[in-house]
């Protein structure tokens, strides 16, 4: 892919991978220090088929069969491409995130929009039924992560939106708390969107996603199939009955081998730090891979000398018991976030997963679990970023001959550095001058004094010192009346700031994508749609 992709539109699209961590990185750019960590580079087609060679050993027809009602949303609605999955051994390609209010940040719109376009590519290139699938993260219970998003207003400003819960949220998965007054909710929505026929139809779809009782789980499934369904985008939500018993075995073996897991998995975090990576996640004390859900939420399970602790009050129960339960009522159990592409794989032949940067170094350290499960472990493909640039920002960035990049800088350390540039070229050689003129007189005056008494070097240096931070002072207040004589030049870049890089992170991960709907309609994700299937390259 290259750095950067420029669209032709009134709306510009530039596409490149997110960076994230040195291991993201160094994994992106290939690096053999990385790649041991992976199943192989991901814009390579071999990899691919290595990965679709081993799922073939182990997937049935009758496997993927199994899966089918698992698959949710309009595109779950095609029956003769589901068949053709079935009956011509078919992949899926994977990506996910959590139940994020309005969809949450706009990354998770072109993870989507990744995998679509990767899925479609291996489909041509394996010659093999391909789907894209989207793994709702439903039984996620970080409440305050996933109930708000951030959109700009009228006045282009960052506004917060908020779920309001309608029961207690704490330690509970977001598809078991129901959302309150939704009225509040598009009343929010409402007061930020600008006025204009494409925001009608955006609160039209709010309103259709968050009816009274919908939680947060449901509104993410209804939006995500509005906006990509058409696209042929499968969704699949982790509570759902049919991932939770074809995945089973793989949450029962990480209860009965817990302590040989653990030890894998700080062999590995051993591994990367000699590599000079860092692990994602800690390796907890006799931590286990897996949650259970009861009356008191949603639970890290421990081992014991004694069994197995459970609960919020480190009740100790049998293995025995526990695995009783868990075939009896496999939905109370859940992965964590180093099993859960394990569980995910193990329930669909999975030939790549779609990743964020975090996402990525997760990989690293949960591939050890692929072999000790015997799961084919997917090809890790890295998700597309897009910084969208609206054309009122774009005339700002013209008008300073700046690059999108550089408003990554906090505005007052870029209008400081403008301002610097701007000095007239008089004042810049008048003190080039004059500190050439102090350095060369006080070096002759200290040569001069060195005879007469070498204490003198003392005074004589430090006058020397003060001449030069003066005029380092004077040269500061130049800079500052300039930008004083500029106030607009802070103000616009503000407002393109924000836009670009709001609260100083990529777009993406904070502006939803609601922001980009209501200014150019759906058509907006054709347009990304079209950039993202440029930079998703791999060898025919």
């Amino acid at each position: 892919m290259d750095p950067w992709r420029r669209a032709r539109l009134n709306l510009d699209v530039h596409i490149s991978w997110p960076l994230g961590s040195d291991l993201a990185r160094a994994y992106l750019s290939g690096e053999e220090r990385a790649a041991a960590f992976y199943r192989g580079p991901f814009d390579r087609l071999d990899t691919h088929r290595d990965v679709a060679a081993a799922i073939d050993r182990r997937t049935s027809e009758a496997d993927r069969r199994a899966l089918l009602p698992a698959f949710r949303g309009r595109a779950a609605a095609d029956s003769t491409r589901l068949e053709d999955f079935v009956r011509d051994g078919g992949y899926v390609v994977t990506t996910g995130q959590q139940a994020g209010l309005l969809t949450g940040p706009a990354y998770t719109i072109y993870k989507a929009l990744t995998a679509i376009s990767l899925a479609e590519r291996l489909q041509r290139t394996l010659g093999r039924p391909v789907l894209p699938v989207f793994w709702i993260a439903s039984e996620d219970h970080d409440w305050e992560e996933a109930s708000h998003a951030f959109l700009l207003d009228r006045e282009n400003r960052l506004r917060r939106i908020d779920a309001i819960a309608a029961e207690d949220p704490a330690e509970r998965s977001v598809f078991e708390v129901p959302l309150a007054a939704p009225d509040r909710l598009l009343d929010a929505v409402a007061d930020v969107l600008i006025p204009n026929d494409f925001r009608d139809q955006c609160l039209e779809w709010v309103r259709d996603a968050y009816p009274e009782g919908a939680s947060l789980a449901d509104g993410f499934e209804a939006l995500l199939d509005r906006l990509l369904g058409e696209r042929g985008l499968l969704l699949v939500r982790a509570e759902d009955p049919t991932i939770k018993r074809l995945s089973a075995a793989v949450l029962r073996r990480s209860l009965e081998e817990g302590a040989a897991q653990e030890e894998a998995l700080r062999r590995r975090t051993d591994e990367l730090e000699v590599a000079g990576f860092h692990a994602q996640v800690p390796v907890l004390e006799g931590g286990l891979q897996v949650f259970e859900s009861g009356a008191a939420g949603r639970t890290r399970l421990f081992r014991s000398e004694a069994g197995i602790r459970t609960g919020p009050d480190d009740r100790v129960e049998p293995l025995a018991d526990l695995l009783d339960r868990l075939d009896r009522d496999p939905g109370r159990f859940s992965p964590n976030a180093l099993l859960r592409p394990v569980a995910e794989a193990a329930a669909m032949p999975v030939v790549a997963y779609v990743a964020g940067p975090g996402e990525i170094a997760y990989y690293a350290q949960n591939s050890p679990l692929y072999e000790h499960l015997d799961v084919p472990m997917p090809v890790v493909f890295p998700r597309a970023q897009a910084l969208l640039i609206e054309g009122k920002v774009q005339k700002v960035l013209s008008k300073y001959n700046l690059s999108a990049a550089e408003l990554e800088t906090p505005v007052h350390e870029l209008t400081t550095r403008m301002a610097r540039d701007e000095v007239p070229p008089a004042v810049q050689s008048s003190l080039k001058s004059i500190r050439a003129a102090i350095g060369s007189g006080s070096g002759e005056l200290l040569a001069s004094v060195k005879d007469i008494d070498p204490t003198l070097k003392g005074p004589v240096s430090h006058a020397r010192n003060q001449s030069l931070h003066a005029f380092e002072e004077a040269e500061k207040k130049i800079v500052a009346a300039l930008k004083r004589a500029n106030d607009t030049l802070g103000q616009q870049l503000e407002k393109a700031r924000v836009n670009l890089f709001p609260e100083g992170r990529p777009q993406d991960r904070v502006l939803n994508v609601f922001h980009f709907l209501a200014r150019y309609g759906p058509g907006v994700l054709d347009h990304v749609a079209e950039h993202v299937e440029q930079g998703v390259q791999l060898p025919e």
